[in-house]
């Protein structure tokens, strides 16, 4: 076999696109409104901006992805409800993505602040509050 600099460059460039293909995608975050009105929902990494999405009660935003190579991945939400009330809330990082059972992280918002479900308890357990203005 040849050790080539320009091998090696073709084996390292198709692995890095088998772990980019949505195909093989393995992570999945949602998050779902049970408040009982609108709110909007600005979902990003540092590579992928979801933009914005209003979702009426029951309504969901959701997407998959695969963890990046450095093993940094972040994904974070900045949610508005009404005028009164935001946040800022990691929903998914490499190093946490245990409490995801590696698998799918699934979010509630709710007037209290969001939950994360735990697939160990089988319930969802809170995790961020509101910031009232």
């Amino acid at each position: 076999m040849d050790n080539s600099p320009a091998n090696f460059a073709v084996v390292f460039m198709a692995i890095l696109s088998i772990l980019s293909s949505p195909v093989v995608a393995k992570n999945k975050v949602v998050v779902r409104n049970k408040v009982h009105s609108v709110v909007k929902v600005h979902c990003q990494s540092a590579d992928n901006d979801l933009g914005v999405h209003y979702l009426g009660y029951g309504e969901a935003v959701s997407w998959s992805f695969n963890i990046n190579i450095w093993d940094t991945t972040l994904f974070f939400c900045d949610i508005v409800w009404g005028r009164l009330a935001k946040a800022h809330i990691d929903v998914f990082t490499a190093e946490n993505r245990f409490n995801c059972r590696n698998v799918e992280c699934n979010w509630l918002i709710l007037p209290k602040g969001f939950y994360l479900y735990d697939f160990e308890s089988h319930k969802y357990h809170f995790k961020y509050v509101w910031h009232r203005e």
